[in-house]
Formats: C-alpha cells, sequence, structure tokens
C-alpha cells in the first residue's frame, strides 16, 4: 500500500509512515488529560470496595503493578504499529479496520482480526452498559429517580456529548470531568468523616482488611482495578489524536502515575471511613443534601467519561458500515453513536448492580485486550527481537492470561 491511498478514517493510517500519516490537534496535556479521565470514572466509587475486598497491602502493591503493566502494554503496542509499517509481505487488512486490528492482522490474520473486534465491541459495550447502570445506582435514592426514565436521559446525554470529530475533542470534558470527580470525591470523604465524628466510639483500624478477605474478594479486587486502568485499548485511538503521536509512551506514564497516586489516597482515606463499604460508595450516605449533590456529581462525571468509550467504539462499528468513504456525515455519526446508546440502555436495564458489571468487563475484557494482547501481538510480530524482550512478553502473557482466566471465573461464579 502506497502512501497516495486514501485512509478512510482517523484509525485507518495503520500503513502510513508517521511522516505522512494523518493526526490529530491534540497536545501532549490534552492527551494527559484524556488518559487520566478515560481511567478516572465512576470505577473510582468502587475503590474502597476493591481495597477491602484485596485488602490494603494487596491494593496498595496491585495497582502499582497494574499502572506499570499498562505502561509495558502501551508501549508493546505502538512498538508493534512500527513494526507492522515494515510488513510488506502480507495481503493489506480490509478497508474501514481499526489501526489495532490492522496490527491484528498482520500477526494473526483474518481470524485474528475477528476475535479482536468482538472483544473490542464486548469491552465498549460492556463499559457503556456500566455507566448507565452506575447513573440508576446513583440517582436511585434521590427524589426524582425513576427507573428508565433515567437510564434514557443518561443514554441520549452520552450520544449528544459524543458528537465530536477525534478523541483530541474531549479534552475539555475531560478536564471538567476531573474537577466534578475531585469534588465528589471530597464530598464523600466529608459525609464519611461527618458519619465519624457523630459515633459514640472512635473508629478503629481494627475492621480493615490487610489482606484479600476471600478468593472471590480477590477476583473483585482484580476486576475493578484493571478496568480503572483501562486506557490499553484505547492506546491507537489516543495517539492518532495527537499532534505528536511519538510521546504516547510518555504521555501514559505520566498519566497513569497521576492516576495511581490519586487511587491510593481515594482507597484508602475512603476505606478507611467506610470499613463496611459493601458495592459502590453512594449506598453508604443515606439521604441528605450533600448525598444528592454527589450523587448527581457523579452521574455528571460518568457522563463526561462516557464519550471515550463511544467514540471509538462508535469509529470501530462505523469503518465497518460506512469502509469506503474518508468522512462520514454527521447524520450517519449520529446513526450509529445513537444505536450504540440505546443498546448500552437496553442492556443496562438488565445489569442488577454496576459495580458487577465492572468487575466482570474488567476481569474478562480487560484483562485480554490490556494484559494478555500486547505481548502477544509482540511476540508475534518482533520475530527478531533478543531473548530477554521475548522472555518478559511471554512471562506477561503468561500472568496476564493466568489472572485472566482465574479471576473471570471466580467473578461469573464459577469458582
Amino acid at each position: 500500500m502506497s502512501t497516495s491511498d486514501t485512509c478512510y478514517s482517523e484509525t485507518d493510517c495503520l500503513l502510513l509512515p508517521k511522516s505522512t500519516a494523518l493526526h490529530g490537534h491534540a497536545s501532549l496535556h490534552e492527551t494527559i488529560l484524556n488518559i487520566m479521565k478515560s481511567c478516572m470514572g465512576t470505577g473510582c466509587l468502587a475503590l474502597p470496595f476493591a481495597c477491602q475486598e484485596g485488602g490494603i497491602i494487596l491494593y496498595v502493591v496491585g495497582v502499582a503493578l497494574i499502572a506499570l503493566w499498562n505502561v509495558y502494554a502501551v508501549e508493546r503496542l505502538c512498538r508493534c504499529w512500527e513494526l507492522s509499517v515494515t510488513i510488506t509481505r502480507a495481503t493489506p487488512p480490509p478497508i474501514g479496520t481499526t489501526q489495532l486490528g490492522a496490527v491484528t492482522w498482520y500477526a494473526f490474520e483474518k481470524r485474528g482480526l475477528w476475535v479482536l473486534e468482538m472483544l473490542l465491541l464486548v469491552f465498549f459495550m460492556g463499559v457503556l452498559v456500566a455507566y448507565v447502570a452506575a447513573i440508576d445506582d446513583f440517582l436511585s435514592d434521590t427524589p426524582f429517580y425513576h427507573r428508565g426514565v433515567v437510564s434514557l436521559v443518561a443514554g441520549l446525554g452520552m450520544v449528544l456529548l459524543s458528537l465530536v470529530h477525534d478523541m483530541g475533542d474531549l479534552s475539555r470534558a475531560s478536564a471538567l470531568g476531573l474537577i466534578v470527580l475531585a469534588s465528589s470525591c471530597l464530598l464523600v470523604a466529608l459525609v464519611g468523616i461527618q458519619q465519624t465524628i457523630r459515633q459514640p466510639q472512635p473508629l478503629s483500624l481494627s475492621p480493615l482488611h490487610w489482606w484479600p478477605v476471600s478468593r472471590q474478594g480477590w477476583s473483585h479486587w482484580f476486576g475493578i482495578v484493571v478496568i480503572g486502568y483501562g486506557v490499553v485499548p484505547l492506546t491507537y485511538n489516543l495517539r492518532d489524536s495527537m499532534t505528536e503521536p511519538h510521546r504516547m509512551v510518555e504521555a501514559t506514564s505520566r498519566a497513569l502515575s497521576a492516576v495511581f497516586a490519586f487511587y491510593v489516597i481515594l482507597g484508602l482515606g475512603l476505606y478507611s471511613l467506610f470499613p463496611n463499604v459493601q458495592g459502590e460508595l453512594l449506598q453508604e450516605l443515606g439521604n441528605g443534601l450533600i448525598p444528592t449533590l454527589t450523587r448527581l456529581a457523579m452521574s455528571g462525571v460518568v457522563l463526561l467519561t462516557a464519550p471515550l468509550l463511544l467514540v471509538p467504539c462508535s469509529e470501530l462499528v462505523e469503518g465497518k458500515l460506512f469502509p469506503t468513504r474518508q468522512e462520514r456525515s454527521w447524520q450517519e455519526i449520529f446513526f450509529v453513536r445513537c444505536s450504540m446508546g440505546a443498546i448500552a440502555v437496553g442492556m443496562a436495564l438488565l445489569v442488577p448492580s454496576f459495580v458487577e458489571a465492572l468487575a466482570l468487563v474488567g476481569c474478562a475484557c480487560v484483562g485480554v485486550l490490556g494484559l494478555c494482547l500486547p505481548p502477544l501481538l509482540h511476540l508475534q510480530l518482533a520475530s527478531e527481537a533478543s531473548f530477554g524482550v521475548r522472555f518478559v512478553d511471554s512471562l506477561c502473557l503468561l500472568c496476564g492470561g493466568i489472572a485472566t482466566i482465574v479471576s473471570t471465573l471466580y467473578a461469573v461464579g464459577l469458582f
């Protein structure tokens, strides 16, 4: 494929050299904000529960290791992109294939591409379903709640916010979402401090768990924390939105360092204030003005986070529906994204709890896409890599595969 061939979407320029590939307009700092916001969403309210289920020691050490693992995975995907550009012997992937799909095509051909696209759709839709279910959960204790109506309004809001050209246009929404999230966490902490002060006896550290409470508790911890770093499936979308795509690994490293610090402070701090938390934290707040404001604020956080998943999900579908056109009309974009939103709303009405949805999607889809796929692709494409590089890839693939399989089985209740 020559550099004069047409690229049919923002994620279809895989085969173009860096000097001629089309890129977005997001700066390094805007990309860092987008990465942080793609991680720090509604799952933050489940972090104290993850800390309780996994124990304090596993929580802190595990959050750090998974952050490092995600930086490694993003670096491997970026390296795979560079390796795939040099491949000339293989048949090019179908027009409309996303960048990650094209890399997978060169590594595992047609069957690999099909499996990847199914996993991506399940991942994106699974998280969107969890987000709609989260808003429903958050507002269930408010006076204006009506099941079904809330989910419908949430889905419509997600669709409207996702009507952008690429993910670089979402940086301002990401910044606003981070501010709202930080404010919400402060409100939750304030409620916890008030409840602690009102207790007849000071809060003891004895209820806090230092180790996993059970084998299923370990799977809850793993699923919630892994999805809290769900940046790897978005690597190429974020990279394409940058004016300096070669700095994607740097942006990821800086963003996840900040996310790690926030997760440790948030998880340990709120767990100490709510040691008996069961599921998402808003259930522990009771009623009143501050809890209601917190629920509304967290619903806003979810709405501002959802486009970061809905945009790449829709681009995947758009590439299949309209593979031969470089630009999609706004009517076509609206139709696809509205359809994705409607499916998410319908499925969310069947989900009993957004924490359970997060744990299951995190264990299964994010485990495969974030922990297993990058080293597997690199092993397949970097055939001439040194023994040390291939050993690290093999070790990460083995550990990621075992953790994903075991935690998923626990999440669905088979163990």
